[in-house]
């Protein structure tokens, strides 16, 4: 509470992730194909700069080895959408990170359950046919969205905090080959960063 105002936090929009979209090109909510290509650039671009190689750093690997400094400089994506449904992500023409079928494959699979059933506030979407297609160093086609059997989730459930909030901490573990590199980045990213000001 803030003074005597209660403070409400509610971390589910149903609606709000394709109602730009769907506004700008004229869609309606009808149109669980158009939503479904939504809900892939908003699933895409919720994470940021993971999508241009935020989490794209493998040590040792010539295909996905990222430097220190290169982390600290990435682009945020964005996305360009048209009117018949076709998705771009990119980034300005130029700039930091990497932004390639590879980061975008990794960044649709990120906390995804089940790739059929792919369950979002507008439309439950299948994934399992999206492909991506290069088309500059900054930008990506998107394709293959499309909802899935049951289409339209029947319960949602929210993140509502009492209180106003939570007191969190948070941790990364790393396994497998390179580990000790890539935890290393981790801490680098982290440290640095606490050096930034921000104001």
């Amino acid at each position: 509470m803030f003074g005597k105002v209660p403070a409400k936090c509610d971390n589910n929009f149903p609606g709000c992730r394709c109602f730009l979209i769907l506004s700008t090109n004229d869609w309606n909510w009808d149109d669980l194909q158009h939503l479904a290509q939504g809900s892939l650039a908003g699933h895409l671009l919720e994470c940021g700069c993971q999508l241009t190689g935020g989490y794209f750093m493998h040590p040792g690997d010539k295909y996905r080895d990222i430097s220190f400094p290169q982390l600290l400089d990435l682009s945020l994506p964005y996305v360009e959408i048209s009117f018949d449904g076709n998705v771009c992500v990119a980034k300005a023409e130029g700039s930091g990170g990497v932004l390639s079928v590879s980061t975008c494959a990794e960044q649709l699979l990120y906390e995804v359950g089940d790739p059929g059933a792919y369950v979002t506030p507008d439309v439950i979407i299948d994934i399992r046919d999206v492909s991506f297609h290069l088309m500059s160093s900054s930008k990506v086609l998107c394709i293959g969205a499309k909802p899935s059997a049951a289409s339209v989730p029947d319960k949602l459930l929210r993140l509502v905090p009492k209180d106003c909030g939570w007191k969190g901490w948070g941790e990364i573990s790393y396994g497998g080959s390179e580990c000790v590199k890539r935890a290393q980045a981790a801490e680098f990213l982290i440290m640095d960063g606490r050096s930034i000001s921000w104001c």
